[in-house]
């Protein structure tokens, strides 16, 4: 008689540590399972974020994808460029001399600067490049699309209204009336910004040997910042780096965890 209550005894108190282990257990998978759901969450509000980062940087930037270039019917007068080595002729020389004939109505000192600022300092360089890349090309005139100066193309995306006062914007009411006639001859245009992409690779010379160069043209590149700007590709993965350090771990975070409840339950 008391071994069979012994034994129902020690069943009744079996059935109850089962119930506690599956009680726990239970209690166990729902807590899984809602950090599961949290670091689910969590991924999806970063990718939420990260693209909401995405459009806004291509949205705002879109227009730096773009670039104005002006039309210049570039004579390399053999005379310039016998004077010194073709490597450190007078190609801002060439540049002027352009536009001093496009705009032959241009005499005083004040103005032709203002002239000469509206195309950008890297023409001399892309003019110096093709007579390295083809001497035939002197003694030729060709129509050559150079990169304008960044007020200009400010003024030509819209950032500069034309409706202000002269002093309260950075571009000149003389520089919009040439403009004006520069696009009535078509002679502007917006292209693909390759210099974004290609600037930060570096260039033929080193940027010391390309600011000698500049010191020794009379083309100033005082207000030419755009090889300054940090590139489209360094900032995407400047973003890409910082997400992961924390989608990372919590990922990780996630994969111990599972592990370590399916331990414990064994």
């Amino acid at each position: 008689m008391n071994n069979l209550r012994a034994q129902a005894s020690k069943t009744v108190d079996s059935r109850r540590a089962i119930d506690i282990v599956n009680a726990g257990l239970a209690r166990r998978y729902r807590a899984e399972k809602r950090f599961r759901l949290y670091g689910i969450a969590a991924i999806v509000a970063s990718l939420v974020f990260l693209s909401i980062l995405f459009i806004s940087i291509f949205a705002k930037g879109y227009p730096a994808f773009q670039q104005t270039y002006l039309q210049l019917d570039v004579f390399f007068d053999p005379e310039i460029l016998a004077r010194e080595s073709l490597t450190t002729a007078d190609y801002p020389g060439l540049v002027k001399q352009s536009l001093r004939r496009m705009f032959p109505e241009v005499k005083g000192r004040r103005d032709k600067r203002m002239l000469y600022s509206m195309v950008s300092s890297g023409a001399a360089f892309q003019l110096r490049n093709m007579v390295l890349d083809n001497p035939d090309v002197i003694g030729r005139t060709i129509a050559i699309w150079v990169p304008a100066d960044d007020d200009v193309d400010m003024f030509v995306k819209g950032h500069f209204r034309r409706d202000v006062p002269e002093s309260d914007r950075r571009i000149k009411d003389k520089q919009i009336a040439w403009l004006d006639q520069l696009s009535r001859e078509k002679r502007i245009e917006k292209q693909f910004n390759r210099v974004l992409f290609t600037a930060s690779s570096g260039s033929r010379e080193s940027p010391a040997v390309n600011r000698t160069r500049l010191n020794r043209f009379s083309i100033r590149p005082s207000r030419d910042r755009r090889s300054s700007q940090p590139s489209c590709l360094s900032l995407i993965r400047l973003s890409l780096s910082g997400t992961s350090r924390w989608i990372c771990p919590l990922l990780n975070m996630s994969t111990s965890s599972s592990a370590g409840t399916q331990s414990a339950m064994v």
